[in-house]
């Protein structure tokens, strides 16, 4: 069954992929942090920043991958990422699926 209206994370790519690395980057570093917490204790605590910059890393790959997928895009922008300016990079690209800028188009007709 083809869906006419496309939902909000779709209708607001960029919005999804800034929202989705903040929560995820947020997540997946409490998560690492209580693992390296109770594995190897002190350490994972003074090596704070360094558990944050993986957890930006995975949620950069998770949400990344997700983002150029629905824009149609080749996975090899993700390098982009890896710039000084970061998911910025990702925000810039133009969204090469037709059919979900169709779509968009149509929804934005019905208000």
């Amino acid at each position: 069954m083809k869906r006419i209206m496309p939902d909000w994370a779709e209708l607001h790519l960029n919005t999804m992929l800034i929202l989705g690395v903040m929560g995820l980057n947020f997540c997946v570093s409490i998560l690492l942090l209580a693992i390296f917490a109770f594995t190897v204790g002190q350490w994972a605590v003074d090596n704070g920043r360094f558990i944050a910059w993986i957890g930006y890393c995975i949620s950069v790959l998770i949400m990344g991958t997700w983002h150029l997928k629905k824009k149609e895009r080749n996975l090899a922008w993700l390098l982009l990422a890896l710039a000084p300016f970061g998911v910025l990079g990702l925000l810039v690209l133009e969204n090469r699926n037709v059919e979900l800028v169709s779509r968009t188009m149509q929804a934005k007709q019905w208000g």
